[in-house]
């Protein structure tokens, strides 16, 4: 939890390394001065000495104050703001000697002052708001010449971290962005007027300048946490396999042709992603068992004029709906709990949370309506062990690692889904939202797969997307149709297969090209 032992930890952390730097290139400084003054003019002893540990100061602000690998680019930057500073320390040291100091002590006091200064003004030039005065003051500090921030993005509720949160900026027609990392810490080493910050679980915030925390709003309601235990009301398991139970009648059974509109995107350091996609879905039921579209805006935003139309996100929502997944197995892995602070619309809806038997990487909350045994909306958080667990075929997976090296190192998921009733009574997917991001590594990929991946967009390992899903007035044909098939993580692959999945990835659409840095 990001408390406010952690701020206060994170503050003192900067006065500590500022202070190890500075007093490290001050010991250079005046060791050089003091061994050199005898032989030469005493300001040009001071200046030798000021510009190695100015040297030194860089290298020790790269590598261990910031943590950025050092460049050209940084050290203009940092030259700039230190010519300024010796300017100043020379005046000091000129100053303290006239006043009758011995120069072999006048660096002394200039220490004394300039360093805590130094440090004061670092940080109201980070905290204050941006006019002609701190520009200045800028100039002065070490930590706008390295040209890096690191910010934590928190949840403004609990101040847990937020992870893999997207900070942009589209300025100057270029893009440039960071990506909070499981800390929650994100590293903004570009300028910007305006920074967005999104994700898809909050609301969407811009600001113009950053402070140690950016802390966002859920878009969700949110409740105090529930501990799962062992000891759990008996009715729980009963009313849950009763909606396992009764969910093929319950739930979307009918071909109908509903209203649809779509939204993915993938933000990462070096590259934009969106995709826009409305039209006309048809249902699932027994006879049909793909969900099948027709298409009317299609619309790409990104930084890459190669990408393509992305729907497998929109497959995901879909085949992957939590009352797909509810069945006696998932009920019994669970650990069950009732969330007693939750108000619903009747006595007899309430909010259950879950959390796996088997690890802390699958957990989430429930709305049932008790009398009627239907789940109302679903949230269900889970991580690599039982992402793999789940979706991708046992032996499928250990035969890709034996053969090609391929190996899951980290999938996070996220979803979220509102279920709303038909005149009928029937429910369907109202609003889906879904997050997803994955680290693999592939030790060989031959020509055939990649040419394959091209002609599929490749895809991208940090995504997010909605769904919504609305009733239409009137009957709509949707001939020609395209079927969308299931959603897949790892398989063998057909031709048909493979022409169906290259064929959604090229469905037409407008194109808006944003210039990359």
């Amino acid at each position: 939890m990001l408390s406010k032992k952690t701020m206060n930890r994170k503050q003192l952390m900067e006065v500590v390394r500022f202070g190890i730097v500075g007093t490290t290139a001050m010991v250079i400084h005046y060791g050089i001065y003091f061994v050199l003054l005898p032989l030469m003019d005493k300001n040009i002893a001071y200046s030798i000495g000021y510009f190695i540990s100015f040297l030194c100061n860089f290298l020790m602000s790269s590598y261990f104050t910031f943590r950025v690998k050092p460049s050209w680019t940084r050290l203009f930057r940092f030259s700039g703001s230190h010519l300024i500073n010796y300017f100043v320390y020379l005046g000091l040291f000129n100053l303290f000697c006239w006043l009758g100091i011995p120069p072999k002590w006048a660096p002394l006091p200039v220490y004394a002052i300039a360093v805590p200064i130094s440090f004061l003004l670092v940080r109201f030039a980070l905290k204050k708001k941006s006019t002609s005065a701190t520009i200045l003051l800028v100039l002065l500090c070490n930590t706008t010449a390295l040209g890096q921030q690191k910010v934590v993005v928190a949840d403004a509720i609990s101040h847990e971290p937020v992870e893999r949160a997207s900070l942009y900026t589209k300025e100057g027609g270029a893009f440039h962005a960071a990506i909070s990392n499981e800390q929650g810490v994100a590293n903004v080493d570009f300028s910007f007027r305006r920074l967005t910050i999104s994700h898809l679980n909050y609301e969407q915030r811009v600001v113009s300048r950053l402070g140690d925390t950016l802390f966002l709003q859920p878009k969700y309601r949110q409740t105090a946490e529930v501990v799962v235990t062992n000891k759990e009301p008996e009715w729980i398991r009963r009313k849950l396999r009763q909606a396992a139970k009764l969910k093929e009648q319950n739930y979307q059974m009918r071909a109908d042709t509903m209203a649809f509109s779509y939204h993915t995107e993938s933000i990462d350091k070096h590259s934009l992603y969106r995709y826009h996609l409305t039209g006309l879905l048809r249902m699932r039921d027994a006879q049909h068992k793909l969900y099948a579209m027709q298409p009317d805006v299609s619309r790409i935003e990104s930084s890459d004029s190669t990408t393509l139309t992305d729907v497998t996100n929109l497959r995901r929502m879909l085949s992957e709906d939590f009352m797909n997944e509810l069945t006696r197995g998932f009920i019994g892995n669970h650990r069950w709990g009732v969330n007693y602070d939750y108000e619903g619309r009747t006595k007899d809806v309430v909010e259950l949370v879950f959390r796996s038997k088997h690890g802390v990487d699958d957990r989430g909350r429930l709305v049932i309506d008790t009398a009627r045994c239907v789940v109302l909306s679903a949230y269900r958080f889970t991580g690599t062990e039982t992402n793999r667990r789940e979706r991708m075929p046992m032996a499928l997976y250990a035969m890709a690692r034996v053969l090609s090296g391929y190996k899951v190192e980290k999938w996070t998921r996220y979803y979220r889904v509102q279920y709303d009733e038909r005149t009928d009574g029937t429910l369907y997917p109202k609003e889906v939202s879904y997050k997803t991001y994955m680290e693999t590594h592939d030790a060989e990929t031959d020509q055939e797969q990649a040419d394959y991946e091209q002609q599929i967009g490749g895809g991208f390992p940090n995504m997010e997307a909605t769904l919504t899903i609305s009733e239409t007035a009137g009957n709509h044909s949707i001939e020609p149709m395209e079927e969308l098939p299931a959603s897949w993580y790892l398989r063998y692959s057909t031709e048909e297969s493979r022409q169906q999945e290259v064929r959604l990835a090229n469905l037409p659409a407008q194109f808006e090209l944003i210039p990359n840095s």
